[in-house]
């Protein structure tokens, strides 16, 4: 869910965004296309990837891509072109679960039950949508931008032990 969450998330502080670094609106929606890429190409290697060197060490891999990402989004404030070269990389650590998770399902049900939970999953990477954008409104109105990664870092943090101590 993390995919969804770091790309509505942001959705309501476009504006400030635009704002902050001096851009035109059409220069400002490229913060969306370039994590649209990287997950593009992510969802096509994650699967290679895992099968290669193991689903929960790939997982790992990109909670820390994502969690330095978002960090360094944080710390360079003064260029756009590093907050677009760093979003390309916290969305190719966010994508990371909608296609393990899926893979790790086929990988340990029974085929009589794959499909529903499969179905469950990705019921629950659409409500992501209709709450993330108010969430990223509220922290953008009363905290910033910048604080949206914040949220995006300390929401992984305990993504990254979970999945390491399981």
């Amino acid at each position: 869910s993390l995919s969804p969450l770091t790309q509505h998330t942001i959705l309501p502080s476009v504006v400030n965004i635009q704002d902050h670094f001096s851009i035109k609106y059409e220069t400002i929606i490229y913060i969306f296309s370039i994590s649209t890429l990287a997950m593009a190409i992510m969802h096509i290697a994650y699967g290679f990837l895992s099968d290669t060197f193991g689903r929960k060490n790939i997982i790992l891999y990109a909670l820390v891509l994502y969690i330095c990402s978002s960090l360094l989004i944080l710390l360079v404030d003064h260029s756009y072109k590093f907050l677009l070269f760093f979003r390309f990389f916290q969305a190719a650590g966010a994508c990371v679960g909608i296609v393990l998770s899926i893979a790790i399902i086929k990988d340990i049900t029974p085929i009589k039950d794959t499909f529903k939970i499969i179905s469950f999953v990705i019921s629950a990477n659409m409500t992501i949508p209709i709450f993330s954008p108010i969430i990223g409104g509220v922290l953008n109105e009363n905290f910033g931008w910048q604080l949206i990664h914040l949220f995006f870092i300390i929401i992984c943090i305990p993504l990254f032990f979970y999945t390491k101590r399981v």
